[in-house]
């Protein structure tokens, strides 16, 4: 049994083992144990807290403005999630960040199914007094003691079937759960990269963690949850436990006191209801008067949040499509078995082209072998390559270089074909589904495939829309 001076403590529990936190004369301790040992363990303790994950629950990044109420906040968080038909069996939180984007702030907003917390909540009546989700519990177990909170940091791990990305600074800014499968890594490194990306955190530290590692992150980050300001208690009140200091025997005077509270509370009562009820009617035409002002402060918001949704998607529709993007994403998708042979965007949309030009074929080659995303030859060798337009083999393009004004590399191709050799045909229908995943590719197909020397070449083309 835990002594008494153990004040607070994480538990997580995966499968039948129970991974514990707990502070202890200013010191965290941890252990592993059986799911019965670890609830007689923690029966003294002050605060338990624990945390959960499902895959209905639902996390979004925005980008709110800083101005703001707290009211007007949470509502604009419920717009958030507007597209849900059954709202109401949502909870809904969020959590306010520290990046900040000119006059707006990014907030990490929760939907939470009312059905999740509750099963959970009966299943475990009385045995906590917190409940958070499990990504924010990784964040704060694994950052709590970081030698440098300024830097940008990732936070990965993953357990049988969930995999959990958070990232931040100083406090969590980005947070993402998906699904254990064949296309895990592809989506974890994809979500690295767009945290990099957009909260301009180019050098971070990375965290991986394993299962183990991950269960005594878990329970530290569970431990320490009554001291952060920022988290939210999941558990509804009545499925709190009890803590011991709550339940100790009340002296005399004590009892004489809470009687006669009770029974002046119960003499006055009358009149302090009747007065109510005379406040409440002569306030009662301001609230209606209030609540009108509320309504109509609402439809600002929400007029404030399209008009700045159209500025974003107005400045997005003239974004030019990045090159070195799409080769990094098409190699993500490679299989470590294939190789590229070449790689080719075109221009094939005749209202790409200017009618006054001469016919010339717009496309960006590359021609070096890559295998695998961890290839920097290759990667340099695409960089450099998808700088510079490929001519006709025509002898007389070359003669008219002069007059014949040097393609844009940066025009948006809608078509790209590669050339690759694969030792398996396994990998070939995996690349083909690697790709059809890509945001910017449709229309995957493949072309003939030859069989050579052990060696399957293939060709296949795909269009590509605007990221």
């Amino acid at each position: 049994m835990l002594k008494k001076k153990v004040i607070s403590a994480g538990l997580y529990i995966s499968d039948n083992t129970a991974y514990i936190a707990y502070a202890k004369n200013d010191l965290i301790a941890k252990e592993k144990t059986a799911v019965e040992e670890a609830e007689k363990k923690l029966k003294r303790v002050y605060d338990v807290a624990t945390c959960i994950s499902d895959p209905s629950i639902i996390y979004k990044n925005v980008i709110l403005p800083q101005n703001l109420k707290k009211k007007e906040l949470l509502e604009a968080v419920r717009l958030q999630f507007i597209e849900l038909n059954n709202l109401q069996d949502y909870q809904i939180f969020y959590v306010k960040t520290d990046y900040t984007v000119e006059d707006g702030v990014n907030v990490i907003c929760i939907a939470v199914p009312a059905k999740v917390i509750n099963n959970f909540a009966e299943k475990h009546k009385d045995k906590f007094t917190a409940l958070d989700l499990c990504v924010f519990a990784l964040w704060r177990g694994a950052t709590y003691n970081r030698d440098s909170p300024d830097k940008p940091v990732v936070v990965t791990a993953q357990d049988k079937k969930t995999v959990y990305i958070a990232a931040g600074r100083k406090t969590i800014e980005f947070v993402r759960e998906f699904p254990l499968d064949s296309s895990a890594d592809f989506e974890k490194l994809r979500s690295v990269e767009y945290y990099k990306s957009a909260f301009v955190a180019e050098d971070v530290d990375m965290i991986e963690l394993n299962e183990e590692e991950m269960g005594y992150t878990l329970a530290i980050g569970c431990m320490l949850m009554p001291s952060d300001t920022t988290s939210i208690n999941l558990l509804p009140g009545e499925y709190r436990k009890v803590r011991p200091t709550e339940m100790k025997k009340p002296r005399l005077h004590e009892i004489v006191a809470v009687t006669s509270v009770l029974l002046i509370g119960m003499t006055i009562a009358p009149y302090i209801y009747v007065y109510r009820l005379n406040m409440l009617a002569q306030n009662y035409q301001a609230n209606l008067i209030r609540l009108e002002m509320s309504s109509r402060k609402v439809q600002e918001i929400q007029q404030e949040i399209k008009r700045y949704q159209e500025q974003i998607n107005a400045v997005q529709s003239f974004k030019t499509q990045s090159y070195v993007m799409m080769l990094n994403s098409i190699r993500y998708a490679l299989p470590k078995d294939c190789e590229i042979k070449s790689l080719e965007f075109k221009v094939t949309s005749t209202t790409a082209q200017n009618v006054n030009q001469p016919d010339i074929k717009q496309n960006s080659k590359l021609q070096s072998n890559s295998t695998g995303i961890n290839n920097q030859e290759a990667n340099n060798a695409s960089q450099t390559s998808s700088n510079r337009v490929q001519s006709n083999n025509n002898p007389q393009n070359s003669s008219q270089n002069d007059t014949t004004e040097e393609i844009n590399p940066l025009s948006n191709p809608d078509t790209v074909v590669i050339e690759v050799r694969s030792k398996s045909i396994q990998s070939i229908g995996l690349f083909v589904d690697n790709l059809s995943r890509l945001p910017f590719i449709k229309d995957v197909t493949v072309g003939r495939i030859e069989y050579n020397m052990s060696v399957y070449n293939f060709t296949i083309t795909a269009s590509i829309s605007p990221l």
